[in-house]
């Protein structure tokens, strides 16, 4: 599927970001318009591209990353000056043949194992997996807990 994103900056100094989508051949669809404050803008500009793709993306409109990356140098070339409107056209297939390139680059099964370990590679926050302290809690935090009962006096059930 081809998407067109629409940048514009208003009179204002606004910008104005409208996401269309290729539903026919060559007939693209309104899909969402979301307004940002030039003030919104131009500090997640200073805070810097990741900020600015946080501060792009909403609830209505959440581009990829291979998409939001050039949205994002396009709307600081805008708040930098000389252009009032940018144009951007993306064509899923272009990233999934980028993708297929990568992964006939690994061709024997040791290769492939390296691309396995490519993809699961992550930073993951290292306290993630750890178990709670639950003996950190304060006492205000274990009123609110249930003490279970032994098993001696356990009920019996006749059906």
């Amino acid at each position: 599927m081809k998407q067109k994103y629409l940048l514009s900056k208003d009179t204002e100094n606004g910008l104005t970001v409208k996401e269309y989508a290729e539903l026919e051949t060559g007939i693209f669809s309104l899909l969402c318009e979301e307004n940002f404050t030039a003030e919104t803008i131009e500090m997640a500009i200073a805070d810097g591209k990741e900020a600015l793709m946080g501060a792009l993306r909403t609830h209505n409109m959440y581009p990829p990353a291979g998409f939001a990356e050039p949205i994002s140098d396009a709307v600081i070339a805008l708040f930098a000056g000389g252009e009032e409107r940018k144009e951007l056209l993306f064509d899923d297939m272009d990233f999934i043949s980028q993708e297929q390139n990568i992964a006939a680059s690994y061709e024997s099964d040791d290769d492939s194992s390296d691309l396995i370990d490519d993809l699961l590679e992550d930073d993951l926050d290292a306290d993630a997996y750890n178990e709670d302290d639950l003996d950190e809690l304060d006492e205000s935090d274990k009123k609110g807990s249930i003490k279970l009962a032994d098993d001696e006096g356990g009920v019996d059930i006749d059906i």
